[in-house]
């Protein structure tokens, strides 16, 4: 697997470790592999899709919250054509 940012890994979900069928079921939420702290968010943004295409595809609340994704939030930092 080829992350699109370099990090250091925090935490894996042991959950997917034990039952991999998580993440078919529920890629959102309780299916997440993996929380990567970015050493500096500016070099890694331009990896991301930009944040009106991320709101529109993933259904992300007008007050940036995502009902689909795991204690996720839009980033505050700009990014091409967001």
């Amino acid at each position: 697997m080829v992350s699109p940012v370099e990090g250091e890994i925090v935490e894996v979900n042991p959950e997917v470790l034990k039952d991999p069928s998580i993440l078919r079921k529920d890629p959102f939420g309780q299916g997440w592999l993996m929380t990567v702290r970015v050493p500096d968010e500016e070099s890694v943004q331009h990896n991301f899709l930009p944040v009106h295409l991320v709101k529109a595809w993933s259904g992300i609340a007008p007050n940036g919250s995502s009902p689909n994704c795991r204690n996720w939030q839009v980033p505050s930092w700009p990014t091409a054509g967001g």
